[in-house]
């Protein structure tokens, strides 16, 4: 009897080699140690995004809106305290937004969508530390550590956190920027 071997085309696409399979793996780790959280109800700061008019209404309306950051609402709330500037974060308005569209204002649908944010994360960071170790295990055990550190539950689990989730990726997909264009 001949051994059992993977299909030429699944090897040559790379569906079952160990990276991808280690890197599912993570995946599915951290998907299911923070996915648990997915269905409870708003927490603490959420007040900031539940409240928030300008996350409210059509998709693209409000995302030339600027605000003392997302906390305004509570700063309003407060005597004595006057918002000191504006800031205009068109990509986190946006992605509440979108988020309401699709599910309301639902704080699981907000919170998948802050864990896949973080999912994306892991592999950026997965990607660039097979650039900068260049080695797979090392790599791979980043990544590891990377997707199951506890630092990452605020962002995942409070709605509001999601501005940290989106800086955080954006820094990475900076980094790997940098780097394609320092090889090019």
């Amino acid at each position: 009897m001949e051994p059992m071997t993977a299909r030429p085309e699944l090897r040559r696409c790379g569906l079952l080699n160990r990276r991808t399979i280690a890197f599912a793996a993570i995946i599915m780790l951290a998907a299911l140690l923070f996915g648990r959280a997915l269905p409870y109800d708003w927490v603490w700061d959420d007040s900031t995004v539940r409240l928030n008019p300008i996350f409210q209404g059509p998709l693209l309306d409000g995302v030339w809106a600027t605000q003392h950051d997302h906390l305004q609402i509570n700063l309003k709330e407060m005597k004595g305290i006057r918002a000191g500037h504006d800031s205009w974060r068109p990509l986190m308005y946006l992605s509440y937004r979108l988020d309401v569209a699709l599910a309301g204002m639902s704080a699981p649908a907000m919170r998948l969508h802050n864990l896949l944010l973080a999912l994306l994360a892991v592999l950026l960071l997965y990607r660039l530390a097979r650039i900068w170790l260049e080695d797979e295990r090392a790599a791979l055990a980043a990544a590891v550590l990377f997707a199951l550190h506890p630092v990452h539950i605020a962002p995942i689990i409070y709605v509001s956190g999601r501005g940290d989730l989106q800086a955080g990726m954006l820094a990475l997909v900076a980094a790997l920027a940098a780097l394609r264009g320092e090889e090019a």
